[in-house]
């Protein structure tokens, strides 16, 4: 049996139908269209993969499908899909040079999707390209992982920080011993003293319970690589040039200030996934 027809077996009997409308219009998720052999998938004249560094040592490969109609209207939306839901630095288009050229010119400084070119370029402190060539000579697939959590042992604190709250607990032999939550407003705050103070404050309060601290996890929304900030919501009020100086390294100091390892896990935003490391 081929891996069409056992798809085929696994679809469900139901599907959820849509009735949200945009700007008068229905609206349908692009997942469903993504896949050429999707339930939903229009007819394609030819499949393509593309290929993007997801870090200094990944690449993510996906395989997607040009409809026959709608030319660049139909296809940058399928590929700017298969882009936030894998991120990527420099994407590789491997298949017809007219598809490539047309996503380079969407992604361009002054294409349609500028602020996504320009949201990858802060990510990955380069600028975003899309590259073409022949699907024989696309990058070879490399995933990678990172561990998250799990780690129980000795005296740990861990912190959560959202927009309206931010919590605190300190954990001995993986026994909750304190936890706290606590209302504040990052979202609005222009300084980022008012971060870095309050989530010391935090960490000092839950250390407080503690005999000692051996390591320190985390978690937020953003874009995190390598416990470095490239974006996040949290820090929407900084200016751009505090940002850099102040909010990137925010959890690196913090780190080594405890002279802890100190992880940092991140929640998924809009714009696509970095790469977060967590111990905590």
């Amino acid at each position: 049996m081929d891996l069409t027809r056992l798809a085929a077996l696994a679809r469900p009997k139901i599907y959820l139908h849509l009735s949200i409308r945009i700007s008068g219009r229905p609206f349908w998720p692009i997942a469903p269209f993504a896949e050429p052999s999707g339930p939903r998938a229009r007819p394609c004249r030819w499949p393509w993969p593309w290929s993007g560094p997801t870090d200094r040592r990944a690449y993510s490969v996906r395989r997607s499908g040009r409809p026959k109609k709608g030319g660049r209207n139909s296809t940058w939306p399928i590929w700017n899909g298969l882009r936030s839901s894998s991120s990527g630095r420099s994407p590789v288009v491997g298949g017809p040079a007219a598809i490539g050229e047309a996503l380079a010119a969407i992604y361009s400084p002054d294409g349609e999707r500028a602020f996504d070119a320009a949201f990858m370029a802060r990510v990955y402190e380069r600028p975003f390209t899309v590259e073409t060539t022949a699907v024989e000579r696309m990058p070879v697939e490399r995933e990678t992982t990172s561990p998250l959590g799990g780690h129980l042992e000795g005296c740990r604190t861990g912190f959560d920080l959202g927009a309206s709250d931010r919590k605190v607990a300190a954990v001995v032999e993986g026994k909750v011993v304190f936890g706290e939550e606590v209302i504040w407003h990052p979202k609005f705050q222009a300084d980022p003293s008012y971060h870095y103070h309050r989530i010391q404050a935090a960490l000092h309060h839950a250390a407080s319970f503690l005999p000692r601290v051996d390591a320190i996890g985390g978690s937020a929304a953003g874009v995190y690589v390598e416990n470095r900030v490239m974006a996040g919501s949290l820090f929407r009020a900084v200016p751009e040039d505090r940002f850099a100086a102040e909010v990137t390294d925010l959890f690196v100091h913090l780190g080594r200030e405890w002279g802890v390892p100190l992880g940092r896990n991140q929640r998924r935003q809009s714009h696509g996934p970095g790469r977060g490391h967590g111990r905590g």
